[in-house]
């Protein structure tokens, strides 16, 4: 992000904007890479979201790598992809789910309007659990 004249900085500020510039982001990004233990972020100053765009798609695989991790390998499994207005990103967990891990049935499906309003657009949920035979 380009440097700003301080008067239009401190009107960001005013309303709750904070940019960061490119080598803040690139140094984030880095610091960002998802551990093998849990994890957490709360970022109150998001700004444009591009931190967090960019970090997206490490999270996605991380969370598909751990999606069927507490069933025996080759388990089949039954799996629901929510979304909040992701249709084509729901898509895209789902040929990653089906190139991991064996999966009996798939589901894709939106989150409610009122869980989607909290999670905001974009936001992507993976529910999992042991197909059941018979």
């Amino acid at each position: 992000m380009a440097l700003m004249f301080p008067r239009l900085a401190r009107n960001f500020a005013r309303n709750g904007y904070f940019p960061t510039d490119e080598p803040t982001l690139e140094r984030t990004l880095s610091a960002l890479c998802p551990a093998d233990g849990p994890m957490a972020i709360l970022d109150p100053c998001a700004g444009e979201g591009v931190a967090l765009a960019e970090a997206h798609e490490s999270a996605l695989a991380k969370a598909v790598d751990l999606s069927g991790t507490r069933v025996a390998e080759g388990t089949p499994l039954n799996v629901t992809i929510v979304h909040a207005e992701a249709h084509a990103r729901a898509e895209q967990v789902e040929g990653m789910m089906r190139e991991r891990w064996k999966v009996a049935r798939l589901f894709i499906t939106p989150l409610s309007m009122t869980i989607g309003s909290q999670v905001g657009p974009g936001a992507i949920g993976i529910g999992v659990a042991p197909a059941v035979e018979g």
